[in-house]
């Protein structure tokens, strides 16, 4: 006669088996919520950087300025205190952007343009190491 013992339980290698496999699918999604938080980091610099850029040609294009701008110019349109061997820079959360004004004359570029008509060219860039590196550049005309 057989007899047949009560099997209410798990066995050791059902659990493991069970415990390594979920292992395995956790795994594989944290690399997707890594990847997910880089790509949303970036994403925020950058849209940071554009609307910074957007003001700052809003700013020049109201200003008197009509050549590119230096520390001074920097200085009394945003009431910083750098001096003149610094670089400007504005903070926006933790980061630093390096903006930079270009204006050029626009019919330089297009004989059709009026000759009072100047070109503003906004570049916002973030230091790295010791070179700069342009995160967004935005273009806007100014009489």
């Amino acid at each position: 006669m057989h007899t047949r013992l009560n099997q209410q339980g798990y066995h050791l290698l059902e659990i493991t088996l069970g415990v390594a496999l979920l292992s395995i699918v956790l795994l594989t999604f944290a690399g997707f919520f890594l990847q997910a938080k880089i790509f949303n980091s970036d994403n925020e610099e950058r849209s940071s950087a554009a609307q910074l850029s957007q003001e700052i040609l809003h700013i020049v294009k109201k200003s008197p300025y009509s050549t590119d701008l230096t520390i001074k110019d920097w200085n009394l349109l945003y009431g910083a205190d750098f001096s003149s061997s610094e670089r400007f820079y504005i903070e926006v959360g933790e980061k630093r952007y390096y903006p930079d004004v270009k204006i050029m004359h626009a019919d330089s570029f297009n004989d059709n343009l009026p000759d009072d008509l100047n070109l503003v060219v906004v570049s916002i860039q973030e230091k790295e190491a010791e070179s700069y590196k342009t995160v967004y550049e935005t273009f806007g005309y100014k009489e």
